[in-house]
């Protein structure tokens, strides 16, 4: 538990893109299975409309992930998401560049600001700008 913790503070002053890019193609790329599994799911009539002769159901269209359809629609999420994660990683680095801004002190911050270093008043407004 105390890892876990250690962890969190760690990420606390950083930016972290949450979901990750990872995450965000492994639930995209897992629509084919749950294209695949509903598919699958769908059962012959005589087993649905007459469950009294106790027939086994058998998948009325069955597909895998070898089937040419799901093939052709991985590569191309696949290719789409390849193509598309370039924009959200450059996004990310960009605010990246600005996490240093998490890690200050905001209250010495804000009485530097307004009461000055050597708390003898209020900052210029040049001070403030530079």
């Amino acid at each position: 538990m105390e890892a876990e913790e250690e962890e969190d503070d760690d990420d606390k002053n950083k930016v972290i893109y949450k979901p990750s890019i990872k995450e965000c193609q492994d639930y995209v790329l897992n629509s084919m299975d749950m294209i695949i599994k509903s598919t699958n799911s769908v059962n012959d009539l005589e087993s649905d409309l007459i469950p009294f002769i106790y027939k086994k159901g058998y998948a009325n269209f069955k597909i895998d992930k070898e089937f040419p359809w799901i093939e052709d629609a991985s590569t191309s999420l696949n290719a789409m998401l390849n193509d598309n994660v370039s924009g959200p990683l450059e996004l990310l680095e960009s605010y990246k560049q600005y996490e240093y801004i998490l890690n200050v002190d905001k209250k010495a911050l804000i009485d530097d600001l307004f009461k000055g270093a050597e708390g003898g008043g209020k900052k210029t407004l040049e001070e403030i700008k530079e």
